[in-house]
């Protein structure tokens, strides 16, 4: 088998654009996905590094590099040697284009250099509309700066002062676009996953600061946010083993109701014992280690976990049914000395979602949705295999689903989850084969073979069969469908791979395309000896 000539659409999560995936195969785009989410959204980059996923718009400023004298309304200024010149000499110094490609409320990305400045003290901003101001900068460099456009359609280039005198090139303003980006993540390292999400709200008013805003104990003491590796913490410091920290009563929109995962950030200092606790209601509480990011303790039957950003950083979080219960979460220092905290969220469902920053409001991400529709030419019409290669996360829906359809579920070939296990499916003209079911773990990658053909069909998961079928089935209407995300729910979080083939591959093509090198499958006789220490006679 070659994966790649045997297969008529491959995607790996790699090159996009805003509402668009790029497929390996085939290379014409014909095969590669949509993508919407009417919202902003966080990843984690290459660097470990939580931020907002987004790319830049087309360049908003003409002759920005001042090659001619054109293009700007000037006042008390010049265009000259490739340079904007701000004249002072008691008039108001300025450089103007109109633009009405601005949009008031979305936020702009402005870059440019300051060659000169002659008098001390003074300063040049920009504008991003009536209203959209910028930092003055009094000393030369260049500078980079996002502005919520505020009001009309201008760019504008102005000193602080009637006599500012100095030098400015190389302007450029462009949209940062945050909505419908699909989002590459690197959480634990590795090769990047596409992150599919279902919408969750961050009930917690104040994300960077949750504790803050609390109860003071005793015993601790706060400092202001203070920069580590790129990211805001603030510092805490407790003088006695057990100081009631900080505590975020104040700081949800509103009351917690269901199933909900309540999260923050932990960054190891001189103490890297430290307890969340919810002390509102039966005390249930998680105890880590800062150092490894292990469970020193927890309570039983609470569901919770920690998971590790590198660099002594890590996500601590619970998940309680606040059907009766009220909220009340504390941050309790086992030991005498300091830890940061950044980042805390309240979200509906049984595990924490890519951050949701909040600055005193709650804040919705709604959820991501991929797929392809007007592919029957690379979809197998009476045979062919489905292939997906995922990490599992439940999300607490009752049904969630991902495969190839007609249209309607009813003429399709799907994964799907619902009533607590993986159950894979063909559905032909309203009647169903059903090809077997698992269990899945939360946290687990999985390699999924869907292999179908009438009288011949099978599922390999992990290198394992796990089912086959001989039922004779034909499609009432034509696969012209891929879909990631069904109804609003995804399928996986984090996608590694997808693939379809139109002809049904052999089983022991299926056991390779699963499989792991060395577990499931083995390239010769002789290492599959080795791995099972068996003698070879």
């Amino acid at each position: 088998m070659s994966t790649y000539s045997d297969a008529s659409l491959i995607f790996y999560p790699s090159g996009y654009k805003e509402s668009k995936l790029y497929s390996l195969k085939p290379t014409d785009g014909s095969g590669d996905l949509t993508f919407t989410r009417a919202s902003s959204a966080t990843r984690v980059n290459e660097q470990g590094l939580i931020e907002t996923a987004s790319i830049l718009g087309s360049e908003e400023v003409v002759n920005g590099d001042f090659a001619t004298d054109t293009n700007w309304d000037l006042g008390s200024a010049t265009i000259s040697g490739g340079l904007l010149n701000l004249l002072g000499g008691g008039g108001l110094s300025y450089a103007l284009q109109t633009n009405t490609n601005l949009v008031i409320g979305k936020r702009y990305l402005a870059t440019y250099t300051i060659v000169s400045i002659s008098n001390a003290g003074l300063g040049v901003r920009v504008r991003v509309g009536n209203g959209g101001n910028g930092i003055y900068r009094t000393t030369t460099g260049t500078f980079t700066e996002i502005i919520t456009c505020a009001g009309s359609f201008e760019i504008f280039l102005e000193g602080n002062s009637t006599n500012f005198i100095g030098s400015i090139d190389n302007v450029s303003v462009k949209e940062v676009i945050t909505n419908n980006i699909p989002r590459i993540d690197y959480t634990g390292g590795g090769c990047g996953k596409l992150l599919l999400e279902p919408q969750r709200t961050n009930l917690v008013l104040y994300s960077n600061n949750a504790f803050g805003n609390g109860t003071n104990g005793s015993s601790a003491t706060t400092t202001t946010p203070s920069v580590i590796d790129g990211v805001n913490y603030r510092k805490m410091t407790a003088t006695a083993v057990d100081g009631n920290i900080f505590a975020g009563v104040s700081e949800l929109s509103s009351t917690p109701t269901g199933l909900m995962c309540f999260s923050v950030f932990l960054k190891k200092g001189s103490c890297d014992d430290v307890q969340l606790i919810d002390q509102n209601t039966t005390g249930k509480s998680i105890r880590v280690n800062l150092s490894n990011g292990t469970i020193i303790s927890q309570s039983s039957g609470l569901i919770c976990g920690v998971e590790s950003y590198g660099n002594d950083v890590y996500r601590v979080y619970l998940v309680q049914d606040f059907t009766s219960i009220g909220f009340r979460y504390d941050l309790y220092a086992k030991e005498i000395g300091d830890f940061y905290y950044t980042t805390a969220q309240m979200e509906s469902g049984s595990y924490p979602t890519s951050v949701i920053i909040t600055n005193g409001t709650a804040v919705t991400r709604v959820s991501d949705v991929a797929g392809k529709s007007g592919i029957s030419s690379l979809i197998g019409q009476t045979e062919g295999v489905v292939f997906y290669d995922f990490i599992w996360q439940a999300t607490g829906q009752a049904f969630q689903s991902s495969g190839v359809s007609s249209g309607s579920y009813h003429n399709s070939i799907s994964f799907g989850h619902y009533g607590g296990s993986l159950n894979l499916e063909i559905y032909y003209n309203g009647a169903l084969i059903g090809l077997g079911s698992q269990v899945l773990i939360d946290g687990q990658r999985y390699k999924i073979a869907f292999a179908y053909k009438s009288g011949d069909s099978a599922t390999y998961v992990n290198g394992v069969q796990l089912s086959t079928s001989s039922t004779s089935f034909a499609f009432a209407a034509v696969l012209n469908n891929l879909f990631l995300t069904y109804d609003g729910e995804n399928f996986g979080d984090k996608v590694n791979t997808y693939m379809l083939f139109k002809t049904r591959l052999p089983n022991a093509d299926l056991t390779l395309l699963t499989g792991t090198l060395g577990e499931t499958y083995f390239e010769s006789y002789a290492l599959m000896a080795n791995y099972l220490n068996y003698t070879i006679q």
